[in-house]
């Protein structure tokens, strides 16, 4: 048969169907009967069709690219980060095996003119944010607009957001009991910008055990915000008296380099001194020499579900707004005398 000038239109006419019904079919959307798709697969078979990728994000008004909206603040670091590097991997797999490309956000001014290029635009069918804040605009935005977006992390009020994410309360409280049960009684936390929702959970977690422990929290012991330009007169400030930090617990592995690399500016040495434990479970803290215990977040998994789950969404699949990754404690004993 003929196939130079066989259109979406042709098909539906011999499928007695709908053009949109076509259009749909080559979607695979869920709300068309296996009976509808087997009657128009076998058509388009017959006459040898192959709609190209073009055509199709045409006419259903779809681009088949997901954005991803990077945190503009200390966006080198997070570049840079294991955190990226591994998630960044599962959504890129999970995009691929579903057909959709990848456009990140390169916006330097801020993370919600990134999102309203992305939805104003019309570039991408739907967004992976990969971090939020406290009182997010690009959020509250999102939620405006109706545009389909998964969030990894958490939110205050996540009752129409989609995310995925650990329990980042819950693995900073085993992080630090874990260093109380091995006899640490003064331990510092180390973190990045209370403004960001994992910092603020992480740093909850923290005081929880500290608090279950019956162990006082020293403000002295806590370095949050403006970390990169006031860490070192902090950490000084910290080791300079007698009572002075026996263990820190550092927010992830960026931070954890940063501050080893003061404390030994300081003639500080790690484990020896002071025990470093993180978050990332990242190549770095696998150093043996350093025996950093850290939490593992299984960071791919949790960008291949957020992938997936942006996917189902915006293909109209019942999916559960909100998805915890098993997080697990990679304990790294003090090195033997």
């Amino acid at each position: 048969m003929e196939t130079k000038n066989t259109t979406l239109s042709t098909i539906a006419e011999l499928a007695g169907v709908s053009k949109s019904t076509v259009s749909r079919v080559l979607s695979d959307h869920p709300r068309i009967s296996q009976k509808t798709k087997d009657k128009i697969y076998e058509i388009i078979k017959e006459l040898g069709y192959h709609p190209n990728e073009v055509a199709r994000s045409l006419a259903n008004k779809s681009t088949k690219t997901i954005g991803i909206v990077m945190p503009i603040q200390n966006a080198e670091a997070f570049y840079a980060g294991s955190f990226f590097q591994e998630s960044l991997r599962g959504i890129c797999t999970v995009a691929s095996d579903n057909g959709y490309d990848i456009l990140i956000s390169t916006n330097k001014v801020s993370e919600v003119d990134a999102i309203g290029r992305y939805v104003n635009g019309k570039k991408v069918d739907g967004m992976i944010l990969m971090r939020s804040k406290v009182k997010d605009e690009g959020i509250e935005y999102l939620l405006k607009s109706q545009f389909p977006f998964v969030l990894i992390g958490s939110y205050e009020n996540e009752t129409d957001i989609y995310s995925v994410d650990n329990d980042n309360f819950q693995a900073s409280k085993d992080l630090t009991s874990y260093l109380i049960a091995g006899g640490k009684r003064r331990i510092g936390f180390i973190g990045g910008t209370t403004k960001s929702v994992v910092t603020v959970n992480r740093l909850n977690g923290y005081m929880k055990a500290l608090e279950e422990h019956q162990l006082p929290i020293n403000e002295q012991f806590i370095l949050t915000d403006n970390l990169y330009t006031e860490s070192s007169i902090c950490l000084k400030s910290m080791f300079a008296s007698q009572d002075k930090p026996d263990a820190l617990i550092v927010l992830d592995d960026q931070v954890g380099g940063y501050v080893i690399e003061q404390l030994s500016s300081m003639g500080i040495q790690v484990p020896r001194d002071v025990k470093i434990a993180g978050f990332n479970n990242s190549s770095y803290f696998v150093n043996a020499s350093l025996c950093i215990s850290s939490i593992e977040i299984h960071a791919e998994e949790i960008g291949s579900k957020a992938c997936q789950m942006l996917i189902d969404v915006m293909n109209n699949k019942q999916v559960s707004h909100k998805v915890i990754v098993d997080h697990q404690l990679v304990k790294r004993d003090f090195p033997q005398p």
